[in-house]
């Protein structure tokens, strides 16, 4: 595909295609697709939905595997796994404020009768959620009592985190190469430690130490803006629920040019609607320029059948989310009276993009997965709701192409060693300090951020707040982190197309 671009440039795609099969990822994406239907919708609606995912999924498992990952790919990509891992908080801890809520609803869907309904504030409540991340753990743990919640879901994390570094690593083509993607991609992110440095000087408020923070609510405290995108290290070891899921689905459409792969890219894309809607808002253009790319491949029957399945879940999971749906997402509607903003949204651009930027350099305009990626991330911040995490979340997936596109560019310019070093060097320098003072504000619990008085923005309570313990229950998550939150998770009604708890 090419278009005229700007000063006598393509708009075309600069990086080879990739004939790969993902049978694993998918997999990974619709086991718990295939549980949230035959444990939580009416019965004749489960078993329509896990037979065409099933028939999906084996019409993949009949084409001719191509490509397969090498073993040193699979080798680093289980080290890099481990190491988040580790610095999410396991074995024992201390985790992100969001683990909060992720030992809670998995303690719930792991000993209540599904669906759940929970009486919380003297009122029975439904839970309501993209529920992805902990069914297949949840399941787990009622099928065999012996597996602990706690190994069930990491076990099922550190295999999501694994498939996301197999599909970066297959991006070298030496063991260098391969041990450098992955590297490149734990420590890749925004300016945000220089950023949030220099607004406090500007606000004159305290010093803040370099190591020990967790910067990336940096605009919101110089803006008062819901307003953050998340580096990838914050984003797996925050809410592993959603990012998994949504660079699995990045991957699906980036890296899937065999014949029939825009079949397995649309099934991935609507299965991500039970893993994080956000995601499936920032890659939708990725996701509209591949089928339009290849729309002739939705005249064969067989991707016909993984298309229907995909937006079959899809319509489902949106008819049971919209149940009491809260608001506080997008608002469309405030585009026009936000256009005062765009010098702080240029500045929140400037700092959370410059690294890539850096390396892609005329190539983030030329590419036109770079572009379309580009231009959601600068749009996104002026649909920004009541809170961050349209900006947050939606922001994941065309960060991961810009990432991904980093890396190759990185590989493709290292025969050109010096006209490559010196933009790499910069950008490393920028947003290095951000992944190292997030490693060690998880692995100490979050201690530096207890010299700020709560009216500092660095003493707010979710930044001093980490999960102690595993055995949180739903009482206590909305006890600990506010009943405000209790809309996004729960409704008085009974979600649209679940079958009755009595059942």
């Amino acid at each position: 595909m090419v278009t005229p671009g700007l000063d006598g440039y393509e708009i075309r795609h600069l990086y080879p295609s990739r004939a790969t099969t993902h049978r694993l990822e998918i997999a990974y994406l619709a086991l718990p697709a295939v549980v949230f239907a035959l444990g939580f919708l009416e019965w004749w609606v489960g078993i329509a939905v896990a037979l065409l995912l099933s028939a999906g999924y084996v019409l993949m498992l009949l084409e001719r595997s191509e490509r397969p990952s090498g073993t040193w790919t699979v080798y680093v990509a289980v080290c890099a796994a481990t190491a988040v891992m580790v610095l999410a908080g396991f074995p024992s801890g201390p985790f992100a404020w969001d683990w909060i809520k992720h030992w809670a609803l998995v303690n719930a869907l792991g000993t209540e009768p599904w669906p759940v309904m929970l009486k919380l504030n003297g009122t029975e409540q439904h839970l309501r959620f993209y529920l992805g991340g902990y069914l297949v753990p949840a399941l787990s743990h009622k099928l065999l009592p012996a597996i602990s919640l706690h190994f069930a879901l990491g076990a099922w994390f550190f295999g999501g985190f694994v498939l996301v570094f197999r599909s970066v690593c297959t991006l070298g083509a030496t063991r260098w190469q391969v041990i450098a993607a992955a590297i490149f991609f734990l420590v890749f992110g925004g300016a945000d430690a220089f950023a949030e440095h220099v607004t406090r000087g500007l606000q004159k408020l305290p010093a803040a130490p370099w190591l020990g923070i967790h910067y990336e609510a940096w605009a919101a405290n110089a803006f008062g803006l819901p307003l953050e995108f998340s580096s990838f290290l914050t984003a797996l070891v925050w809410v592993p629920h959603q990012s998994i899921a949504t660079f699995l689905v990045g991957g699906l459409i980036l890296f899937n040019d065999r014949k029939s792969g825009v079949g397995a890219a649309a099934l991935g894309y609507g299965l991500l609607a039970l893993w994080s809607p956000y995601g499936m808002i920032g890659l939708l253009p990725l996701m509209l320029l591949r089928a339009w790319e290849k729309r002739r491949e939705f005249l064969e029957w067989r991707t016909m059948i993984q298309v229907l399945a995909g937006v079959v879940i899809a319509l489902c999971m949106i008819d049971y989310l919209s149940t009491e749906l809260p608001s506080g997402g997008a608002c469309f509607s405030c585009l026009p009276n936000r256009l005062h903003l765009i010098p702080e949204l240029f500045l929140f651009s400037a700092v959370e993009l410059s690294v890539f930027a850096l390396i892609l350099r005329k190539r983030i305009m030329q590419d036109i997965t770079c572009l379309i990626s580009l231009a959601t991330l600068l749009v996104l911040p002026l649909l920004h709701g009541q809170t961050p995490d349209l900006v947050m979340r939606a922001s994941m997936g065309p960060l991961f192409v810009l990432g991904v596109r980093s890396i190759q560019t990185i590989f493709q310019e290292s025969r050109n060693s010096l006209r490559a070093l010196m933009p790499l060097v910069l950008a490393l320098c920028l947003c290095i300090p951000s992944a190292a003072s997030e490693a060690v504000y998880i692995h100490t619990g979050a201690k530096a951020h207890t010299i700020f008085d709560s009216h500092d923005p660095l003493g707010q309570k979710w930044l001093r707040t980490v999960a102690t313990r595993e055995t949180y229950n739903v009482q206590e998550f909305f006890e600990t982190c506010g009943w405000d939150f209790l809309p996004q998770y729960f409704s008085k009604e009974k979600p649209h197309l679940t079958r009755s708890s009595k059942e």
